[in-house]
């Protein structure tokens, strides 16, 4: 309808009301219609759904003391180019009669709509709770299923990584034996992140706290990342480190993703260097990762932190091995 796209172009979300339709939407023929006044209420904002009421017209009479159109004369002198204008003499009535109008609308039929609009939103406000929180549940559970079957496969893959090794009884130190020794640990850090899916889901997307070591976290990762780390020629700074309580997986991800960033993003040309420390900042501990590359704009600020957001420049960075 042209009316519900007038009122969703101009912005009107809460109630509008008229009594000449043909002066507020110029797109109504009211010579093919009855419709002279409207009230509507926006009832959604999401499907800019609204409620319409419509009102006939009401023809109206309106006295005047004179034409209102005519309220002085003009005279022309016969000798002369000289205008006279006075007041009109005649004040005679004037009738005029007012067409494509309906009653104003009354305060408490306004009143009404507003609060039609307010239960219904607040009805929408809880069906969107609803399918939100129905759909959190099917996630964990889609990832609950998910983890649980990936299981089975990671197994089989190290039972024949160990059953190689044990064919080839190749000397420790033998290469093939260190490609053998890496598909294995990768094959346990996923199977530590699917658990970690498991827990996730368990707990119905909530994370409990434990007490860990982080040095043990960061001695970890740089294991974790050794082959790229060694590619890029990384150096990896890291200082005395305490003991935390939060979520070890997710403290370990974040640091995995900071220093993966860091020796990505570095101005070509230049050795990423990364320092990993702590310090004390009023009652709070701070954990640091600094490192020497391009940074982030102060523009960017406000949406580093926002998803799928890419804010470097390639041909600014070293390329990602």
């Amino acid at each position: 309808m042209e009316i519900r796209q007038w009122l969703v172009d101009q912005g009107h979300t809460e109630v509008f009301q008229t009594s000449s339709a043909s002066s507020a939407f110029p797109m109504i023929n009211t010579s093919n219609n009855d419709i002279g006044g409207i009230l509507a209420t926006c009832v959604s904002l999401v499907s800019h759904s609204y409620i319409f009421w419509f009102r006939a017209q009401v023809s109206k009479t309106t006295n005047w003391a004179g034409d209102p159109e005519k309220s002085y004369s003009v005279e022309t002198q016969k000798d002369s180019l000289e205008i006279k204008v006075s007041p009109r003499q005649s004040f005679a009535k004037w009738k005029v009669m007012i067409k494509d109008q309906s009653n104003s609308w009354e305060a408490n039929t306004i009143e009404m709509a507003r609060r039609l609009r307010a239960g219904i939103f607040h009805k929408e406000l809880a069906y969107s709770a609803e399918l939100a929180e129905r759909a959190n549940d099917d996630f964990i559970q889609l990832t609950f299923a998910a983890a649980h079957d990936l299981q089975e496969p990671l197994r089989t893959q190290a039972n024949y990584v160990e059953l190689i090794k044990e064919t080839l009884a190749l000397d420790s130190d033998h290469e093939v034996n260190r490609y053998l020794r890496e598909t294995i640990r990768s094959g346990t850090r996923m199977r530590e992140l699917i658990l970690d899916l498991l827990n996730f889901a368990s707990l119905n997307g909530k994370t409990r706290g434990h007490k860990f070591e982080l040095a043990e976290v960061v001695d970890e990762l740089q294991v974790d990342l050794a082959s790229t780390i060694e590619a890029a020629g990384a150096i990896i700074k890291v200082d005395k480190l305490p003991s935390m309580l939060a979520d070890r997986s997710r403290v370990k991800q974040l640091i995995q993703n900071l220093l993966t960033n860091a020796k990505k993003y570095v101005a070509s040309g230049t050795v990423p260097e990364v320092h990993v420390y702590m310090k004390k900042e009023g009652s709070y501990h701070l954990l640091c990762v600094q490192d020497n590359g391009i940074g982030i704009d102060a523009a960017d600020h406000d949406i580093v932190f926002k998803i799928f957001q890419r804010l470097h420049r390639k041909q600014n960075t070293k390329a990602p091995e």
